[in-house]
């Protein structure tokens, strides 16, 4: 365990991310079956379509998952091949929803987000982005997506789970205004399983 847990001193060393890996299909169909849950719950008013109960008003259109937030762990406690995976399933996530990523490297500290627009456009998006190599502290990277993400976006965390500031209040306490803000939030962990509120756990095998 000590040696999983890195320092707190972050590499400022920019990864070289090989985006030709192909997402592994047995966690993905539970990632999948958990995001179902965040998807298909922003709703806007139309006229195109009448309302079911009453003809004389709008009716209601669901857009689906519009954002998908990202935050990729690049600590030195991830291996290549580790993050290489991670980058796997950004993509396959893309495919698969049709939506806007945006990609937020951390480590010790948060890195700048990413915005790949459609699928074809994920995989060098990630390449050009991550970076990394430090310790592993959240506190960070939750201050820039509470920065940046809006109500109902969905939110998914991605690492070995070997945080070192996950226990700590300041810390959970932006976890929870997080979870409150987003339709879902999922932590993937390669490792150590976290016990965190209101959000779904996916291990990967």
């Amino acid at each position: 365990v000590a040696a999983q847990e890195a320092g707190l001193i972050p590499a400022d060393l920019k990864r070289q991310v090989e985006p030709s890996l192909r997402a592994r299909v047995d966690w993905r169909r539970a990632l999948r079956a958990c995001l179902q849950e965040g998807t298909g719950r922003a709703v806007v008013t139309t006229w195109q379509r009448a309302s079911r109960r009453y003809a004389s008003l709008p009716g209601i259109k669901r857009l689906g998952a519009q954002t998908i937030w990202t935050l990729v762990d690049c600590s030195g406690s991830i291996g290549e091949e580790l993050l290489r995976r991670f980058v796997a399933e950004i993509y396959a996530l893309a495919r698969f929803y049709g939506c806007t990523l945006k990609i937020l490297p951390w480590d010790a500290r948060a890195y700048p987000a990413a915005r790949a627009c459609a699928p074809g456009r994920v995989k060098a998006a990630a390449a050009g982005s991550l970076r990394g190599g430090g310790g592993t502290v959240l506190r960070p990277a939750l201050e820039a997506l509470l920065a940046r993400m809006r109500s109902r976006e969905t939110v998914v965390i991605l690492s070995d789970g070997y945080i070192a500031d996950l226990a700590d209040q300041a810390t959970l306490q932006l976890y929870r205004r997080v979870t409150a803000r987003a339709a879902q939030t999922v932590f993937i962990t390669a490792g150590r399983v976290p016990h965190l509120p209101h959000t779904a756990v996916v291990r990967m095998l």
